[in-house]
């Protein structure tokens, strides 16, 4: 009985120790993907969320999300890091309509689901100090941390179909 009870509990401990970041590869095996890219953090929002990794990204979690069909988000954390755009995929924390993202000095934008019929961003999606992108069934939005005066703090980038490649500016 000392020995199961021993079991137990390392078992219990390994669950409870906090998951860690993933990253997105391109091949969608696992879950990490870096580019090379020009200084990546002076793309517009609308630009980044029409880069091809950043798109696979965001199809990643909300399919980690059961597609906006559960009350739990997915998200993603956006950095540049030594000339690379680095898409690191938050673990599941299964938290009812809450998702908490790590920021650091190399984020460059995050992004994280909603579920259902709720596309726009929350007021605390607002609050992000970088570009927070919303991923939704019907629509892609994004915050502005820092809007120009009388402008909205979010607003829709892509439409219903978000998760196909953008189409070139004529």
């Amino acid at each position: 009985m000392g020995i199961i009870a021993t079991a137990l509990l390392l078992a219990a401990a390994a669950h409870a120790q906090p998951p860690r970041w993933a990253r997105l590869e391109s091949d969608r095996s696992a879950l990490f993907h870096s580019v090379a890219a020009p200084d990546t953090s002076k793309l517009t929002p609308e630009q980044l969320a029409c880069q091809p990794d950043v798109i696979e990204g965001f199809k990643k979690i909300f399919a980690q999300a059961s597609y906006g069909s559960v009350d739990t988000e997915a998200a993603l954390r956006i950095d540049f890091v030594q000339g690379q755009r680095e898409i690191l995929i938050s673990p599941q924390t299964h938290q009812f309509k809450k998702m908490e993202v790590p920021i650091t000095p190399a984020t460059i934008a995050i992004a994280h689901t909603h579920p259902g019929g709720n596309f726009r961003p929350s007021p605390q999606d607002e609050a992000s100090p970088v570009p927070n992108f919303v991923v939704t069934r019907w629509a892609l939005w994004v915050t502005d941390p820092h809007p120009a005066k009388h402008q909205p703090h979010s607003r829709p980038v892509r439409g219903w179909d978000w998760q196909k490649p953008c189409k070139a500016a004529n």
